[in-house]
């Protein structure tokens, strides 16, 4: 697992929504879901789809997932 200063999470959250939006808004509180591929995790983190799904997990996400993707969202 590459060592990373932020988390890999957080900062994904941040290149999809921005920083202040009202989508950012809509999913801290629960009623967007984000949809992101194994591709994409490994091309920008070098991680699996396991290890991204911890890091939204410690972030206080529910994540759903299959061998291509992950679902991210709050309950």
């Amino acid at each position: 697992m590459k060592k990373a200063g932020k988390n890999p999470f957080l900062v994904e959250v941040e290149r999809k929504f921005g920083k202040d939006s009202f989508e950012l808004s809509a999913f801290m509180r629960g009623s967007k879901k984000f949809k992101i591929s194994k591709d994409e995790i490994d091309d920008r983190y070098g991680l699996t789809l396991k290890e991204f799904a911890y890091y939204a997990q410690i972030s206080g996400f529910k994540v759903l997932s299959d061998e291509d993707s992950l679902i991210i969202f709050k309950e």
